[in-house]
């Protein structure tokens, strides 16, 4: 049985996820960069890469059978083969994706997944002390502490029936951190042993994960592009950027009035903005709900974030919980804002 074999048990049937957790923030610089070599106990070789932000923006491509690219941005996971365009996943794409971050789960893993818990658990004949977590697609994942907390044993997947087990090997110093430079992959039939030449953990601007991988020609996800490009302006301080996603004919409703806008308005508004105001952090307390016309040609995104940071001449630091609906329409190919209507949670 092979890794997708085992994901494939989970019967994972539905596009996106469930999820009702994001944890993106637009202002961070993670990343963790990862190549492998991998051998397997049936004989073929191949690489894979993997480009890690957070749980909802991490990428890994193989290059076995032609190459493809598998992508988790948001609610959304898409994939793309050397020779056909990009389509939208399920759920057993998603949990192939993700489950190939092995680095991100053994150092970042209360990020990867909800509703931690200690527990024990039998790792290679011993039992160990374990964190238990569940993935937004209903998977569980064990971190299992190793002799030491910095150094784990190895991390365990369980997809329906199907248990996978990575041994973590060969620990080295890297960027402040111990990690592994070789993992043994078990899932009960076959093994895929991980050599990794490159694991870079070192911090990108906010922008990074969006320049190593355009967006496809997806609607939904040209669309969640749009809202994350806009947050990442906020904490780039980058009022051109919000201007330029801007429609030529904009609508925001806010403290009940509506307000024309075009991005010239715009431009203005978080010129001064940015003058009053430090963007530290802009998270999505909510995963985006992601809508597109059957035309394609008018969507809208619906999301809950809270953004942080200070105000500059006071030196006062300001939390602020936001929803709102973002409309968006399509000029001349591009999706740009149309208009928002935002409210802001009273303290």
């Amino acid at each position: 049985m092979t890794i997708g074999k085992a994901l494939s048990l989970a019967g994972a049937l539905a596009i996106g996820t469930n999820s009702a957790v994001s944890g993106y923030d637009a202002c961070a610089t993670t990343a963790i960069n990862t190549l492998a070599h991998v051998t397997t106990s049936y004989d073929t070789a191949y690489d894979v890469r993997t480009a890690f932000r957070s749980a909802t923006e991490a990428a890994a491509s193989f290059s076995s059978r032609g190459g493809s690219l598998h992508v988790v941005e948001g609610p959304f996971t898409w994939v793309q083969s050397s020779e056909e365009k990009a389509t939208l996943g399920t759920d057993f794409n998603r949990d192939f994706a993700l489950g190939h971050h092995f680095h991100a789960f053994l150092l970042r893993f209360d990020e990867m997944v909800d509703t931690v818990e200690d527990t024990m658990l039998a790792f290679a004949g011993i039992e160990r002390p374990a964190r238990r977590g569940v993935l937004s697609t209903g998977g569980i994942v064990h971190w299992v502490e190793g002799d030491t907390k910095s150094r784990p044993a190895g991390l365990q997947f369980q997809f329906g029936e199907a248990v996978i087990h990575v041994t973590a090997e060969d620990w080295r110093e890297q960027d402040g951190l111990s990690v592994p430079y070789r993992l043994i992959i078990d899932d009960g039939s076959n093994q895929f042993f991980y050599a990794f030449e490159t694991v870079d953990l070192g911090d990108r601007p906010p922008t990074w994960f969006h320049s190593a991988f355009p967006a496809p020609e997806l609607n939904e996800v040209q669309l969640l592009r749009l809202h994350r490009d806009i947050l990442t302006a906020h904490c780039q301080h980058d009022a051109n950027r919000i201007a330029e996603l801007t429609a030529p004919v904009a609508h925001i409703v806010s403290g009940g009035s509506v307000t024309e806008a075009d991005p010239a308005s715009v431009h203005r508004v978080f010129t001064n903005t940015f003058a009053r105001r430090a963007y530290t952090s802009y998270v999505e307390t909510s995963m985006p709900k992601i809508t597109v016309s059957n035309a394609g040609d008018i969507g809208w995104a619906v999301v809950e974030v809270e953004a942080s940071g200070a105000l500059r001449d006071e030196s006062k630091l300001f939390r602020e919980h936001w929803a709102w609906a973002l409309t968006a329409k399509k000029v001349d190919g591009r999706w740009l804002m149309a208009g928002n209507a935002a409210n802001m949670r009273p303290e």
